[in-house]
């Protein structure tokens, strides 16, 4: 399950945007924020973010597969 809330922090704790991001991911930024809320990211997809992110794996375990 995504944990939107930590995703969005490390968003501006990286002081990016989901704007900016959406646009590495070639997508729009409303596609984002549904897959945001459907937890409907594909592996490339959060494997961009991860990167664009420089998250760490313990990070990405928390936000994209916890349970």
């Amino acid at each position: 399950m995504l944990k939107a809330n930590k995703l969005k922090a490390k968003i501006i704790e990286r002081e990016t945007s989901i704007e900016e991001l959406s646009r590495k991911m070639n997508i729009d930024k409303s596609t984002f924020h549904r897959k945001m809320k459907n937890n409907s990211f594909f592996v490339n997809e959060v494997d961009t973010i991860a990167k664009e992110l420089r998250l760490t794996p313990e990070e990405m375990t928390e936000i994209f597969f916890a349970q």
